[in-house]
């Protein structure tokens, strides 16, 4: 008896880091993303893209399109802001004259994140 007792404890020891094994849930990272903005140029505007992704609760969060200002502050050209769990936002302003750098910026309590620059050249982007 003490021998198949002895047995049933070491098998259902192997069989427990087995069963914890294939228990744990497998939960995606939550992310914050900036996309590098594009263009419509049918609409001649420029569009930006944030927001975040695989996160199990809602936070705020603020996406920005902005427009690279050398020796000044960045300019905000358009936002969309909200508390959301999963989201992309695509704020969009239309496109300026001549050749101009634009880029995604997002933000808040979600964390926060900036797009590779996009240069853009003139009307009808």
């Amino acid at each position: 008896m003490k021998r198949f007792c002895a047995m049933l404890a070491a098998s259902s020891l192997l069989a427990a880091p087995i069963v914890v094994a294939l228990q744990m849930p497998a939960h995606a990272a939550c992310a914050v993303f900036a996309r590098t903005p594009t263009v419509n140029s049918t609409y001649d505007t420029v569009i930006a893209s944030g927001g975040r992704s695989g996160c199990g609760s809602a936070k705020q969060i603020l996406v920005e399109l902005k427009l690279n200002q050398v020796l000044y502050p960045d300019k905000v050209l358009a936002y969309k802001s909200g508390t959301y769990t999963n989201v992309t936002l695509r704020p969009e302003a239309r496109c300026r004259d001549g050749s101009h750098e634009y880029f995604t910026q997002v933000g808040g309590a979600a964390g926060s994140a900036a797009s590779g620059r996009k240069r853009v050249t003139g009307e009808n982007c």
